[in-house]
C-alpha cells in the first residue's frame, strides 16, 4: 500500500524516522494517519479486548477445542488400527495352529481303529504279545536313562514320537 509524506506547517517535508520538533505524520491508504513517535509495542488493554466481538472469541475457542478433539480422535484411530492389525495376525496364527491340531487328532482317531497301529503303540511302551518271549541283549542301553528329546527323538526306543495337542 503506497504511503505519502505530509508537509509540516513550515513547508519542509516530514521524513520517516527523522528528528525534529514537528510530529512526523505519514498518510497510508485511505487517509489513515500514523504518528510514528506515539507508536509503541505493547499488549492490548482490557478495554480494547472488550471491543472484540464476543461471538468471534467463542468461535475461536470452539475451533481450538475442535482441533484438539480431532487430533485426539485421529491418534485413537491410528492406535486402534495398529492394535486390531496385531490382534488379527495373532488370531490367524492361532487358527492355523488349531487347524494343524485338528488334523493331528483326526489322524490319531483314524489310526485308533487300526489293530496293527495299536499293536505297534503297545510295543513302543513295552508290552509284548501272549506267545512272545522277551529277549534283551546285554549291550542294550537302559531306556529309562536316555529318554527321547526334541533334538534326538531316536533315543529311548524304536518308536517315532507323535505330538498330540
Amino acid at each position: 500500500m503506497p504511503c505519502t509524506v505530509v508537509q509540516s506547517a513550515e513547508g519542509s517535508s516530514v521524513a520517516l524516522g527523522g528528528e525534529g520538533p514537528e510530529p512526523q505524520v505519514l498518510i497510508c491508504g485511505i487517509g489513515a494517519a500514523l504518528d510514528w513517535r506515539a507508536m509503541k509495542l505493547r499488549l492490548p488493554r482490557w478495554e480494547e479486548v472488550r471491543r472484540l466481538p464476543l461471538t468471534m472469541m467463542i468461535a475461536s475457542l470452539l475451533a481450538a477445542l475442535g482441533i484438539v478433539q480431532m487430533s485426539f480422535l485421529l491418534g485413537q484411530s491410528v492406535y486402534r488400527t495398529l492394535t486390531w492389525t496385531q490382534q488379527t495376525g495373532q488370531a490367524l496364527d492361532q487358527q492355523v495352529q488349531l487347524q494343524q491340531d485338528v488334523q493331528v487328532l483326526q489322524e490319531a482317531v483314524a489310526k485308533a481303529s487300526d489293530p496293527e497301529y495299536m499293536n505297534a503303540l503297545a510295543r513302543c511302551i513295552g508290552y509284548v504279545g501272549k506267545n512272545e518271549q522277551v529277549v534283551v541283549a546285554q549291550s542294550a542301553q537302559d531306556p529309562t536313562t536316555q529318554l527321547p528329546t526334541a533334538q534326538d527323538p531316536s533315543l529311548g526306543g524304536n518308536c517315532d514320537p507323535v505330538r498330540l495337542p
